[in-house]
C-alpha cells in the first residue's frame, strides 16, 4: 500500500465516523412547518349543515384540531421539530368525543422526509370521491 491509498483510506474512515454526528445535528434542527389546510368538500355531509371536526396527527401526537370546519382555508402555521429523518402526518375526522375514538374517520396519511428541506412549500391531497371529501395540506421542511 502506498501513501496515496493510505491517505484516501484515512479520509474515508474519518468521514464515515463523523457523518452520523453531522446527520444527527441536521435532523435535530430540521422542522416540519404545516402552513395551512384547505377543505374543498367535507366528509360529514349529513343534514343540518354538519361540519367536519378534523384533526392532524404527526408521529402519533395530535398537533391541531378544529371543532367546526366546513369549507375554506385555515392558516395553521404549526412548527414541529423532526426528531428523525421522517414524520408521518395523518388527517382524521372526529366523530366521537375523544381523539382516536372507534368512530373517527381516517382520511389519509403521508410521510414527510428531512431530505425535503429547502424545496419550498409542498402539498398533499386527501381526497375520496366515494366518501365525498377533499382536503389539501400545505407544508414545508426547513
Amino acid at each position: 500500500m502506498n501513501w496515496k491509498s493510505l491517505s484516501v483510506a484515512a479520509i474515508v474512515v474519518a468521514s464515515t465516523s463523523l457523518f452520523p454526528s453531522i446527520l444527527a445535528k441536521a435532523e435535530s434542527s430540521t422542522k416540519l412547518r404545516i402552513n395551512s389546510i384547505i377543505c374543498f368538500d367535507r366528509q360529514d355531509t349529513g343534514g343540518n349543515g354538519r361540519a367536519d371536526e378534523p384533526y392532524l396527527e404527526v408521529n402519533g401526537k395530535v398537533v391541531w384540531s378544529e371543532k367546526i370546519f366546513r369549507t375554506g382555508v385555515k392558516n395553521l402555521n404549526l412548527e414541529i421539530p423532526l426528531n428523525s429523518s421522517m414524520a408521518r402526518i395523518i388527517l382524521w375526522e372526529r366523530d366521537g368525543d375523544d381523539f382516536h375514538g372507534s368512530q373517527d374517520d381516517y382520511l389519509g396519511s403521508t410521510r414527510v422526509y428531512a431530505t425535503q428541506a429547502g424545496f419550498g412549500e409542498q402539498k398533499v391531497v386527501f381526497k375520496n370521491k366515494q366518501k365525498g371529501y377533499h382536503y389539501e395540506i400545505y407544508y414545508q421542511v426547513n
